[in-house]
């Protein structure tokens, strides 16, 4: 089989198509820097990626175990039946989450602690 230049071309638009792709994934990726923990939608509890924590999550129905250490976020242990969140790994990026749907627990590493922000404004 013998490449024209058509392929060639589309092969080429593809490769920088792709390459595009991954720069601007480089330069918006953010290291995060606090970790919020929420169970069935309602956030619980907010840690600094900073600092090394353990903590025991009382999720609706069950317990996971968080632990922070050295700039990652994980959950180590889950009594839940499938354990897909201990599966899920470490987590440092902003917008990244590790969720456990059987006890409605969300691990999501946010930019800024948002104690204090406002979500909507309603008049």
């Amino acid at each position: 089989m013998k490449l024209k230049k058509a392929d060639l071309v589309l092969f080429g638009a593809l490769l920088a198509a792709g390459l595009l792709i991954l720069l601007v994934l480089l330069i918006t990726d953010t290291e995060g820097k606090v970790v919020r923990v929420q169970v069935g939608g309602e956030p619980v509890k907010q840690f600094s990626l900073t600092e090394d924590v353990s903590y025991a999550i009382e999720g609706t129905g069950g317990k996971n175990l968080l632990r922070i250490e050295n700039g990652s976020a994980w959950i180590e242990e889950a009594d839940c039946p499938d354990g897909l969140c201990v599966k899920m790994g470490k987590i440092h990026r902003e917008g990244q989450s590790v969720v456990c749907l059987p006890h409605q627990v969300v691990v999501e590493i946010i930019g800024e602690s948002d104690e204090n922000s406002v979500d909507a404004i309603v008049r």
